[in-house]
């Protein structure tokens, strides 16, 4: 299976640059993405969900001191998993990884509600995290056909 990071992992979370439209950005060299594609290159292997993330399943995947959370699209999505944030293992900081997704993802469902007549029962939003129209449209870009399999 496939692991793809989306545009805003990339440029926020590992603070590299983007590669040319025709570099698939699941090729980028780096070790929570080689990490994820090993952890989940196989669709029947147990994963571990981040349960401080209650609003969508998100998945641990940990390497050395980086840390990450994929999302699984459909089964049959022509992207099945996606590398939706990353970080670094702060051991009992605010500033490690998991407590800072959950404090993040706790202030965006704050936000939300604070803008919505229906508030959001959830403890957490994420929304922001997942994949959006730039990155299915920087997929679909001028991409080799052999990067559209698997």
């Amino acid at each position: 299976m496939t692991v793809r990071p989306t545009l805003r992992c990339v440029r926020e979370d590992l603070c590299l640059p983007l590669p040319p439209v025709n570099v698939p950005l699941d090729r980028i060299d780096h070790p929570i993405l080689a990490k994820a594609r090993e952890q989940f290159a196989n669709p029947d292997t147990p994963h571990e969900r981040i349960r401080a993330i209650d609003d969508t399943i998100l998945f641990k995947v940990k390497v050395n001191r980086w840390r990450g959370a994929v999302y699984l699209d459909e089964p049959d999505a022509e992207i099945p998993a996606w590398l939706v944030c990353a970080g670094t293992r702060e051991d009992g900081s605010t500033n490690d990884f998991y407590a800072a997704l959950q404090h993040q993802c706790q202030t965006a469902r704050q936000r939300y509600n604070a803008a919505h007549d229906k508030p959001l029962t959830t403890d957490t939003h994420s929304r922001h995290l997942l994949p959006d129209n730039d990155d299915h449209d920087r997929y679909g870009s001028k991409q080799p056909p052999d990067s559209r399999s698997g």
